[in-house]
């Protein structure tokens, strides 16, 4: 049997309700209470089946969740924000003097290097 992207959704609007329920340590009927729906309609809602909207608000709103928030679209990742990511992650980390300095000029015995001065 095939979910439906709108199945989905209410499924997953409703583990989020049912997460924060929990997460404030509420029971449903304590949330039923707080909201003024049913507990059925609580527990149609966290089980993920559809509940009128003026519901929905009112259990959100209960919770002291953004209704504003919950109604908006969901929106993928800023691209921008992806591409400065990737050159974040592809960038290697800067590296610093040690103190001890290199010779440049082939090691011990070798001749100093030249400035032009032989020109």
């Amino acid at each position: 049997m095939s979910t439906t992207p709108q199945e989905k959704r209410l499924l997953a609007l409703g583990q989020a309700v049912r997460d924060s329920r929990l997460q404030a340590n509420w029971t449903q009927d304590y949330l039923a209470g707080q909201s003024g729906v049913s507990k059925a309609t609580l527990r149609r809602l966290e089980s993920g089946q559809s509940i009128q909207l003026a519901n929905w608000l009112r259990i959100l709103e209960a919770l002291g969740l953004d209704t504003d928030a919950a109604l908006s679209p969901a929106t993928g990742p800023d691209p921008l924000a992806e591409i400065a990511r990737a050159r974040g992650a592809a960038r290697t980390k800067r590296q610093r003097a040690s103190g001890q300095p290199k010779s440049l000029g082939g090691g011990e015995g070798a001749a100093p290097w030249p400035w032009g001065e032989d020109r």
